[in-house]
């Protein structure tokens, strides 16, 4: 039996499904292209006070970092403010098998060291809160080996893969709120960047047919797009707020070079293919009640529109002429986040103690075609939600200076985030 053009490219997916769910990444983006498709998101805001909170935020959002987790929170601060935070991720590494009825995998990927950091500057003029930010939300980089065995009609394929991946992305953008009332609206508009290098180099051997299939991708190429987030916040009373916010988040698109070659022979030379970096949109609600002055409690629930990967445009690179959009599938996401912060004044300084706690979902493509060696790769063995638990500690000085530390712990990886904040008085 002949192999289609990609057919064993098809081997790694469902071990790319295990290996992005268990090391999960900083990452806002997933495409059709292999290297992409399975990769997962991190929508927790930035600063190290909300992460050490769960990322429960929305309900909060007076500080800088609502630019991001909602604008509206732009209006709480009165005084003009800098602010710079600094974050490191690290994720283990990770090996494993994949069984299937049809197909069998194994995996490694080597253990990473991820930055980011973001920066604002808060201004007010006639009413109008300003948030001036630039935030690294992408640093990325992955080394992975896969080796695959599969047996179909006789015929045994056998695919070692190894693929490199560098990733870098920044926005830089505006928002703007507007008291009114107990109420405060917001909004900001955010240009993004992203640089993409990736190089993938799949080897295939069948038999007894003995064909020998090489395919090579890679990515150098950089695109730009636009994103926006509307938000509000609400105080009703002295114990209770909340806010919403939905971010309008963007598109990239990438160029991948190919080329493959069966038994020697040229298949695909130099074809270029736009491979889509698609981010979902996200909804989020938010509250916070404090049954103290010092002490408050949040959550939030973030609703992530993954449908949206699966788009009109969705082409399967590497099974063009077999798959269809049809035969994807991947469902939206509630997020829960929950958090405290407990305030302890003294005569010039304010000490907090926080802690939180945040499920990420499974969320994940699945395959509902007619290819059976396919279906095991999207059976979804091994996978769970994914549960992170976070702590952090903040000093204020005179309203002037704070500094906050954080710390969120899973089981597959851990990430440090420092802040500091300097008030203009």
């Amino acid at each position: 039996m002949q192999t289609p053009p990609f057919y064993c490219h098809k081997t790694v997916r469902h071990a790319l499904v295990f290996l992005f769910l268990t090391v999960p990444v900083a990452t806002l983006a997933q495409t059709n292209e292999e290297l992409f498709r399975e990769y997962q998101f991190n929508f927790n805001p930035p600063g190290a006070r909300a992460n050490g909170m769960g990322g429960a935020f929305i309900g909060v959002a007076d500080d800088a970092t609502s630019s991001f987790s909602n604008p509206a929170g732009l209006a709480f601060l009165a005084e003009t403010a800098l602010t710079f935070e600094y974050r490191v991720r690290n994720l283990d590494a990770s090996t494993g098998e994949i069984d299937g009825r049809f197909i069998t995998t194994t995996f490694d990927q080597a253990a990473q060291s991820l930055n980011g950091s973001f920066l604002s500057l808060n201004l007010t003029y006639r009413g109008f809160y300003f948030g001036l930010f630039q935030y690294d939300f992408l640093d990325e980089s992955q080394a992975r080996t896969f080796q695959s065995r599969s047996l179909s009609n006789g015929i045994e394929t056998i695919e070692l893969r190894d693929i490199l991946l560098d990733l870098t992305g920044t926005t830089r953008g505006i928002g703007v709120a507007r008291r009114f009332g107990r109420f405060k609206v917001g909004a900001t508009v955010n240009h993004l960047s992203m640089d993409g290098r990736t190089n993938y180099e799949l080897v295939s051997f069948q038999r007894p047919v003995f064909q020998e299939t090489v395919y090579e991708s890679s990515i150098d190429d950089r695109d730009t797009a636009w994103g926006y987030s509307l938000g509000l916040h609400h105080e009703y009373g002295t114990k209770f707020s909340w806010g919403v916010v939905w971010r309008d988040n963007p598109r990239f698109n990438l160029i991948s070079n190919v080329l493959q070659r069966v038994n020697g022979q040229p298949d695909i030379i130099d074809e270029q293919l736009e491979v889509p970096f698609i981010v979902p949109d996200v909804f989020g609600l938010g509250l916070r009640y404090r049954p103290r002055p010092t002490v408050s409690l949040m959550v939030d629930l973030q609703n992530i529109f993954y449908s949206q990967i699966i788009s009109d445009d969705f082409v399967i690179i590497e099974g063009l002429g077999e798959d269809t959009r049809e035969d994807y599938n991947i469902d939206d996401t509630t997020e829960l986040h929950m958090g405290f912060e407990w305030l302890i004044p003294g005569n010039r300084n304010v000490y907090a103690i926080r802690g939180g706690y945040y499920r990420n979902p499974l969320h994940a493509v699945t395959y509902s075609g007619d290819d059976e060696a396919t279906r095991d790769r999207f059976a979804g063995i091994g996978l769970t939600d994914e549960d992170h638990f976070t702590f952090g500690l903040g000093w204020v000085y005179r309203n002037r200076i704070e500094l906050d530390i954080s710390a969120n712990l899973w089981e597959n990886g851990s990430e440090y985030t420092t802040s500091f904040i300097w008030r203009k008085k």
